[in-house]
């Protein structure tokens, strides 16, 4: 009996592996969670039931594809690519576990407590190969990678389990119930660990569309005041209109041309709201720009920014949203370390592209890794990911971006094609 349940913990562990390629291959989470447990409890259910019912190798080749196809219906790829999914995850499989039976001399199938051992050893490989690839050829899915000592440390769980447990298969073999009762263990040790490291993931990723929404919602609420400012200035202006226009009658009558001036100016002062530093006619642009200009100028001592859009200017703003507050975000925190506290914003359409230009005073003090600027902000684990979120949505949408610097002056440009912002995606 405790073959079988060695068997089938081995079996989920190599399901979790697969699972967490899926998730790697597919990053868009379009699918329930419901479903994914449904599909993949189903997996380890049929996949473990062909082989302990059967004992035919040519059943368990149709269990497992059968299983690897039902998994990929619930994704939206084509079915070639689901095809191909299913036999190259098979393929994998058979891969490892020839080089498991190379490595451990298991060329034999001797009792079905050999069997299983090899289905740990095998389950851990394709384990450990999943999160290989994942830090190499699929990290720039990850939105927030861990250092690579860190992963490091994590890959080395289920390679040093993998000579763990051929260890103790060699050295306790005959008592069967102990070696079990250890590798259950491990096993179970190992979905914990990088289960976690999911739930961090998740945790962080929740904790980041939050602080998203928040900022958000601040810039909406300053936009507000903004809006219910300018509209009572202009009920003022109105309420006193027939006024203004009776003293101007009167000051043009007597040709005082400065006295006129003076009181036009004396009206100006009394629309205009100071604290609308942007009105583009894109909300959202409006909100985050005049949010992040009244908190840079209460920081900074000298703030510029120009924006000429055109009133017709068909677009989302919800990308040119994301960029920008990136961008600012970044730039302020920057110029609020250095002496000149410096902040130029810049932005114009002009034959369909869309021209964004922030400049910022700096300390003087970049930090590179691999030819990649990382964040000076004190939360270290997160460094570089709003400019990288910029890079990736100037790229996703065939834009081009450039960075550069001198010892004071830090400096981005992004050109976007205007057709390429009318829809908005998930980011």
């Amino acid at each position: 009996m405790q073959e079988i349940i060695l068997g089938v913990m081995a079996n989920i562990l190599r399901t979790y592996a697969i699972y967490r390629f899926m998730e790697v291959m597919n990053p868009l989470k379009t699918v329930s969670r419901r479903l994914k447990i449904l599909m993949y409890s189903g997996f380890v259910v049929l996949t473990s039931g062909g082989y302990y019912l059967f004992h035919n190798q040519i059943i368990n080749i149709m269990t497992n594809l059968t299983g690897l196809m039902l998994i990929l219906l619930i994704y939206k790829e084509s079915l070639e690519k689901k095809i191909v999914f299913a036999i190259g995850i098979y393929s994998i499989n058979v891969v490892i576990e020839s080089l498991v039976f190379s490595a451990t001399g298991l060329y034999k199938d001797y009792d079905e407590m050999t069997r299983s051992i090899k289905e740990c050893i095998t389950s851990l490989g394709i384990y450990f190969c999943v999160f290989l690839l994942e830090r190499t050829c699929f990290k720039k899915e990850r939105q927030f990678p861990i250092r690579t000592s860190l992963w490091i440390m994590m890959l080395s769980v289920p390679a040093f389990s993998i000579i763990e447990v051929f260890c103790m298969w060699q050295a306790n073999y005959n008592n069967k119930r102990l070696i079990s009762m250890e590798i259950i263990g491990i096993l179970i040790t190992n979905i914990a660990i990088f289960y976690l490291y999911d739930a961090l993931q998740d945790y962080y990723e929740q904790k980041s569309e939050k602080e998203k929404f928040h900022s958000l919602m601040e810039g909406y609420r300053n936009q507000i005041e903004v809006m219910q400012e300018s509209w009572r200035k202009i009920r003022s202006l109105r309420h006193d209109l027939k006024h203004h226009i009776f003293e101007l009658k009167y000051l043009t009558a007597h040709e005082d041309i400065n006295k006129i001036l003076i009181y036009l100016d004396n009206m100006e002062k009394q629309i205009v709201n100071e604290d609308e530093y942007i009105c583009s006619g894109i909300s959202e642009v409006d909100s985050t720009l005049n949010y992040l200009l009244h908190y840079a100028r209460q920081n900074l001592d000298d703030v510029r920014a120009k924006v000429a859009l055109p009133e017709e200017l068909d677009i989302h703003g919800f990308t040119l949203n994301v960029i920008l507050g990136n961008l600012l975000d970044n730039a302020i925190y920057a110029a609020k370390q250095s002496e000149k506290k410096y902040l130029s914003i810049f932005i114009r359409e002009k034959q369909g592209i869309l021209y964004i230009q922030v400049e910022n005073s700096y300390s003087g003090v970049l930090r590179m890794e691999k030819n990649k600027l990382l964040s000076t902000k004190e939360n270290v684990d997160r460094h570089g990911i709003g400019l990288g979120n910029v890079e990736k949505i100037v790229k996703e949408k065939e834009g081009d971006i450039n960075i550069n610097w001198d010892e004071e002056i830090f400096c981005v440009k992004v050109m976007l094609l205007v057709e390429k912002l009318k829809s908005v995606e998930i980011i």
